[in-house]
């Protein structure tokens, strides 16, 4: 849910995550598409 875009907090409740920080220990894995992403924009615009 949260690399389909759904904030941490709404993903931490609905698993009964008192502690956003529980959420984002466990699904850190999704963002790393979203860093591989802006990664790439970045290192294109730096080549312009």
């Amino acid at each position: 849910m949260i690399a389909n875009g759904t904030d941490v907090a709404t993903v931490g409740g609905q698993h009964g995550h008192s502690q956003i920080s529980t959420t984002l220990d466990i699904y850190t894995h999704a963002f790393d598409g979203r860093k591989r992403e802006a990664n790439r924009m970045m290192q294109e615009r730096l080549e312009k």
